[in-house]
């Protein structure tokens, strides 16, 4: 299998890594870095001509796996592997490390944002085999930061399946473990509160959730934690923590908050200690993280006119930033994005955490959902219950009040310089934290974006509790470990047990967990393009909240000759059109009779009509969450072809 070039790839990076430093986990972090900024090359270079195919990306995987055999050959260094502890409750973690893997790999895709846009994204770049932007109706796919989805685009392109894609986080979510663990000792920590470090960083909710997803806020965190671990001997790693920081800011914008307090706090200790000579390093480490983005930047200053898109759709709503900024709307966003994370899928303290903070803005008149820091439509509230087992919206109670905690802790602690660096890592942390809130409106699906920060604050954890005794540290992994299980067992959209668990599907409709009342709407329809021969399908989309990327599926499942799907619904867009397309798919509430466009018309030929509650997952009889879901689905086939659609040829699935 060609996907074993880049896997093979990794092995040898960290074989030579670790020649060299002998330390495992640090060979583990060099080498992931080294393979993604490859796979970022490789991509941006073979876009430049077009050339994004599996052949040469195969090529350049191979050129690169006999570089590196090479290079671990000529490795003199003798290798002496680490001497592993495993006791009950690090077998306990990789236990759970294990199962989170496993359903990664067996699970389909179902996130929605995966859907809409992270996985659509892929399949364009490889059917346009370039990842310059393209025709499409969802902004999303042109203008969120690209890296997370380069490196599954690697791996879907060499398998030829989507087996790969959720490996990406879970992977991530390995080297956060590691990282966090070689963190807290580099602050200080012993052996034992390193596996709390790492204990802390595993079971954090939103992070359990996602590992098994393709978002990429642990893509996100891993780029984090190898920013932060090579701040320490500056001057002689910048070029680590350039290449760590440019993947970051390619992964998530978040990185811009997130990084900003610490590379303040470096700029000065660097210039404090070394004069105008830390000039250097830090020109090293800023051109290489700037690299990264640059050619990402380009793509959407030439589309956009600016290289940060601060919107999500077309014309006006969906903006992302505050439209405005005050006192006010900081408070506000800080109150907001806390509760999201001390929500519970306990519905009573959901209710009293925002009856307080209601009340709280009613004493200062404020709005609550002031539509100027509340992203749009967004109405601040509490939040059903189902959706805090979800990745998208699940808090992180515990660890919140975990890390609250480990600072005062670390407060408490005796003048040392080890409390010095603590205090001012803890207020990075809270720093960055504040960044975002005054710069983003508040929405109900911020804890996934926070993940970066609450997996840097586990050595804040470690490091806190390294004074205490080893039974009260194993006390604590074990409540951890049990508090996870939840979250491991009861996703929706990837759920272990009950009557509608995941094992007990198709892979097929597993897509659909997220919009189940959807999915034979999307068989009929592609079904009835494959029966008219249509290759090329031509999507019309004013709502950009549809998913895009089950067609893709169903459409390399069930067709019998490849096919692809183009974006009609920017207007300003029609230059990039290439060729006419076979058939349209109209995603409407309303769709009209015929669609015209320049040299073809286009009648409505099939209607898939779905309406239905969207039923989160039976848990031993009894239903958990429900939202009301329409679609209506149409299929266009050229007036030539088609004589139009009769009352007795619409299909209702239900």
């Amino acid at each position: 299998m060609l996907v074993l070039l880049p896997i093979f790839c990794w092995l040898l990076l960290c074989f030579i890594r670790f020649s060299r430093s002998n330390c495992l986990r640090r060979a583990f972090l060099e080498a992931s870095i080294v393979w993604a900024s490859f796979a970022v090359f490789v991509t941006e270079s073979l876009s430049l001509f077009t050339s994004f195919t599996q052949t040469t990306v195969a090529a350049a995987w191979g050129i690169a796996l006999l570089v590196c055999a090479i290079a671990a050959a000529k490795s003199k260094n003798s290798l002496e592997l680490p001497r592993l502890q495993l006791s009950p409750v690090v077998l306990a973690m990789a236990v759970l490390t294990l199962a989170l893997g496993i359903l990664a790999v067996y699970c389909s895709p179902n996130n929605y944002d995966s859907l809409t846009y992270h996985l659509s994204r892929i399949e364009h770049w490889i059917n346009n085999r370039s990842v310059a932007h393209f025709q499409i109706h969802v902004l999303r796919q042109l203008t969120m930061n690209p890296a997370a989805e380069f490196l599954i685009m690697h791996l879907r392109l060499l398998s030829g399946t989507d087996y790969f894609s959720n490996v990406v986080q879970w992977f991530s979510m390995i080297g956060c473990l590691l990282g966090t663990s070689l963190l807290a000792k580099q602050l200080g920590a012993n052996a034992r509160a390193q596996v709390l470090a790492a204990a802390f960083c595993l079971t954090i909710p939103i992070g359990i959730l996602e590992s098994t997803s393709t978002q990429n806020d642990y893509v996100a965190a891993l780029w984090f934690i190898c920013f932060l671990l090579n701040l320490k001997n500056f001057d002689k790693s910048a070029v680590w923590c350039g290449l760590s920081l440019g993947l970051f800011a390619l992964t998530k914008p978040t990185a811009y908050f997130f990084a900003l307090p610490f590379l303040v706090l470096l700029s000065l200790a660097m210039f404090k200690r070394m004069g105008v000579a830390a000039l250097r390093p830090l020109a090293v480490a800023a051109a290489l993280s700037i690299m990264f983005c640059a050619p990402f930047a380009m793509r959407n200053t030439m589309m956009f006119g600016t290289p940060f898109v601060n919107k999500c759709n077309y014309g006006q709503g969906y903006r992302a930033g505050n439209d405005a900024y005050s006192l006010e709307y900081f408070a506000s966003n800080v109150m907001r994005n806390a509760a999201d994370e001390l929500f519970t899928p306990i519905p009573i303290c959901n209710k009293i955490i925002v009856g307080a903070i209601e009340r709280v803005h009613s004493i200062f008149h404020w709005d609550a959902s002031d539509p100027k820091s509340t992203f749009d439509g967004i109405t601040f509230g509490v939040i059903h219950p189902a959706f805090q087992l979800q990745e998208d919206t699940a808090g992180n109670p515990l660890h919140t009040v975990l890390f609250l905690i480990a600072v005062c802790l670390v407060i408490g602690y005796k003048q040392t310089p080890e409390r010095r660096t603590l205090l001012l890592y803890s207020a990075s942390l809270m720093v960055g934290f504040f960044l975002f809130s005054a710069v983003l409106k508040w929405q109900p699906w911020h804890s996934r974006l926070l993940l970066p920060l609450y997996v840097a604050a586990a050595p804040i954890v470690g490091c806190a509790f390294n004074r205490f005794s080893g039974k009260l540290n194993t006390a604590l992994i074990s409540v951890l470990l049990i508090y996870s299980l939840p979250y491991l067992l009861l996703n929706p959209n990837k759920i272990v047990l009950g009557d509608e668990n995941i094992f007990a599907a198709s892979r097929d409709s597993n897509y659909f967990r997220s919009i189940p009342n959807y999915y034979a709407s999307y068989v009929s329809a592609i079904d009835f393009l494959d029966k008219n021969h249509a290759s090329r399908i031509g999507v019309v989309a004013e709502d950009t909240s549809w998913c895009e990327y089950p067609l893709w599926v169903l459409l390399s499942h069930n067709f019998t000759k490849p096919a692809c799907i183009e974006g009609l619904s920017a207007p300003e867009w029609k230059e990039y059109r290439r060729t006419e397309p076979d058939a349209l798919i109209s995603f409407d509430r309303n769709p009209p009779d015929t669609i015209s466009l320049p040299g073809k018309s286009y009648r409505r030929s099939l209607l898939c009509d779905s309406t239905g509650d969207r039923v989160y997952y039976h848990f031993y009889g009894h239903e958990i969450g429900k939202t009301y879901n329409h679609l209506s689905m149409a299929v266009y086939l050229p007036q030539s072809l088609s004589p139009g659609l009769s009352p007795s040829e619409q299909v209702s699935p239900r």
